[in-house]
Parts: C-alpha cells; structure tokens; sequence
C-alpha cells in the first residue's frame, strides 16, 4: 500500500514522483514549473541504473517546457517507457514519443497539432518569433519521428490546419506507441 511518503509533492501542486516504483507522472499540464519538478524527479532517478516509467494524462502545454522534458528523457542513460494512461494531447504526444518503449492504454487518446502562439508584440517581432517557433517545432518533430513510420511530410500534412486525433490502436499503425494494454 502506498503512504503519502511514497510521493513527492511538486511546487504545482500535484504529486510527480513515486521514487519506490520509478514512476514519474505527467498528470497536468506541461509549463515551467512542471518541467522544474520533471528536471529534479529524473535527476533522482538517473542515480541508479533501473528502468524509469513516465505516465502521461496531459493536455500539453508550453513548447520550451516540452522541449525540456523531451530533453531530460533523451539524455538519460535509463531505459524510459512512456506510458499514456489517459490522454496525451500535444506536447504531451511529443513527450510519449520521448520513450524507449512507447505504451498506451487501449482507451487512451493521442493528439497531433500545429503548434500555438499567443503574443502581443509588434508585427514583425511576432512574425520573428512564429518563423523560429515553427522551426524548433518541425525539427523537433522530425527528430521524434524517426522511430515511427510516418515522415515528416505525412506528419505535417495531417496536422496542417486541424488537429489530429488517434486512438491507440491508429497510433499502433504508425509507430507512435509500439504496445496497447
């Protein structure tokens, strides 16, 4: 049975780290201070050499938060499954992507999208800043992508100007999970 000391609190106010079964979740959404409380939970769990599972139930969030989860599992030297449990929206499909082994819960959904950008800047400063997010996002993609069987092109038009909903068993067919339970 699991106590409250099994837990790690995270600064957003939900639980992000069962140290005793290698578990990291990503049960909100994705913004700075999670990707701070992502960053300490991995570190903790890099100092011994034993698999890492990351549960995913997240509707995504910022991209440079993304980025420096996706970064995290990388370039840990950890075997890492990621696991969708509920939903992985955006960011979060990109981070589910991150993973040695990629699984999903049969009645889980997964969600592709053009990236968004809110802002208020002058025109030319926003048109900079949507050229270089655009990019990161697609060269991001790409590098993800290369362990699935849909390119970079595919992948591009079927999230151009929508958003692209899978369900585990469609997103078994590409190689965006390799296992449903």
């Amino acid at each position: 049975m699991k106590t409250c000391s099994d837990f790690e609190e995270s600064s957003s106010g939900g639980d992000i780290l069962n140290l005793e079964q290698r578990v990291i979740y990503i049960y909100q959404e994705i913004q700075d201070d999670m990707a701070i409380e992502f960053s300490k939970a991995m570190s903790e769990l890099k100092k011994t050499p034993f698999d890492i599972e990351i549960k995913i139930n997240s509707p995504g969030g910022e991209l440079y938060s993304t980025i420096s989860i996706i970064s995290e599992i990388k370039n840990c030297p950890n075997f890492v499954t990621t696991n969708i449990t509920a939903m992985a929206y955006s960011g979060a499909s990109m981070i589910a992507l991150s993973g040695d082994l990629r699984k999903a819960f049969k009645h889980s959904s997964i969600m592709y999208h053009e990236m968004f950008i809110s802002a208020a800047d002058s025109a030319n400063k926003l048109k900079t800043n949507v050229k270089k997010q655009e990019q990161l996002f697609y060269k991001l993609m790409e590098d993800l992508l290369r362990n699935t069987s849909i390119s970079k092109k595919e992948f591009s038009k079927l999230i151009q100007d929508t958003d692209w909903y899978l369900s585990p068993s469609e997103a078994l067919k590409y190689n965006l999970i390799m296992e449903i339970y």
